[in-house]
């Protein structure tokens, strides 16, 4: 698969703040494009995922939304089983 990542770009530090406030948001960030770029899912998919999340749950923090829509979507894809993710976004605020 062949996929432009250029919008990759407005994540690089650029040195004044952090891209990242921790690791595992760094982490659950490269995750959802590995998978993307694996053909796991496509952009679009993911975007509803995280749309839903954000609307449901607006408080919560960007990456915090970001891992529940990727676990939610590697479920509902059959990637992985539920139980194997079951709060794991509870687990990193």
């Amino acid at each position: 698969m062949n996929a432009d990542y250029g919008f990759l770009e407005r994540f690089i530090a650029n040195g004044e703040e952090p891209v990242f406030a921790q690791p595992w948001e760094a982490r659950a960030f490269a995750l959802a494009v590995q998978l993307h770029s694996d053909g796991h899912f496509t952009w679009p998919e993911f975007s509803q995922a995280l749309a839903k999340e954000i609307s449901a749950n607006a408080e919560d923090s960007y990456y915090c939304l970001w891992l529940r829509a990727l676990e939610r979507i590697v479920v509902d894809k059959r990637i992985v089983d539920a139980q194997d993710v079951r709060g794991v976004a509870d687990t990193t605020s």
